[in-house]
């Protein structure tokens, strides 16, 4: 059984939730489940919220099929 966010549709692939100015990254958004992914995901959610404050930032969606 799938108990991750991305599974029960909580999140998205910019690490948004459904609750506002809430962020899900790393082991919360499923496999794989590796440092890289989630240091990654931090940089997603970081430059989502710049972008979502007015600043020149450009989040791109995480896809996992393109980690090695």
């Amino acid at each position: 059984m799938d108990l991750t966010l991305v599974a029960a549709g909580v999140t998205d692939a910019f690490g948004n939730t459904g609750e506002p100015g809430v962020y899900a990254i790393g082991d919360l958004t499923g496999p794989p489940w590796l440092a890289h992914k989630a240091s990654h995901e931090g940089v997603i959610a970081a430059e989502t919220i710049a972008a979502s404050l007015g600043k020149d930032a450009h989040p791109h969606p995480m896809d996992v099929h393109n980690i090695p």
